[in-house]
């Protein structure tokens, strides 16, 4: 498996793996949670596994952010 990066949001650590062009698979570190799956837009596409739709938005955007800050 190739991890792709790592993001921290709210206190909490989450995994990314680059599976697909534009597609990244998340999973919560402290329990190895698939935490959903998001699509680079636009628009960007969410499927939330453990994290629901509005927490999976903040990690895809933290690391959207990460990524265009270096």
């Amino acid at each position: 498996m190739a991890i792709n990066g790592m993001v921290r949001v709210a206190g909490i650590t989450y995994r990314l793996r680059h599976t697909e062009t534009g597609v990244f698979d998340v999973t919560r570190i402290v329990d190895d949670a698939p935490a959903g799956s998001f699509v680079l837009g636009p628009p960007m596409q969410l499927t939330p596994g453990v994290l629901d739709a509005n927490e999976l938005y903040l990690v895809a955007r933290a690391a959207l952010q990460n990524a265009l800050t270096g």
